[in-house]
């Protein structure tokens, strides 16, 4: 089998695949699990930062800001005579929230 020649493009088509599969830049490990120790080495020699290719991070929630909307729907809950006690509105609330 030839050797592979790793240029900048093809690392990063190559990284761009495995890091959709896995979710994360692949460790040395994961790559010589794969045949790929070249890449490892290639992606050393090249340097540079790969984190680019990561997938955006799920945004923060405020848990305070939510923990307010659920109180907050949980008491319209039982001023519109809904059914229940208050945890029953609680989570009714939470179960609506977390839907939305």
């Amino acid at each position: 089998m030839a050797r592979r020649r790793w240029t900048p493009e093809n690392i990063e088509t190559e990284l761009r695949s495995l890091v959709e599969q896995l979710g994360q830049i692949p460790t040395r490990r994961q790559l010589e699990d794969r045949g790929l120790s070249g890449l490892y080495k290639a992606m050393r020699r090249e340097g540079g930062d790969w984190t680019h290719l990561l997938p955006e991070p799920a945004p923060v929630i405020e848990l305070a800001a939510v923990r307010e909307r659920v109180a907050t729907a949980a008491y319209f809950m039982h001023l519109n005579g809904e059914q229940g006690d208050p945890v029953e509105h609680w989570l009714a609330a939470e179960r609506q929230i977390v839907a939305a």
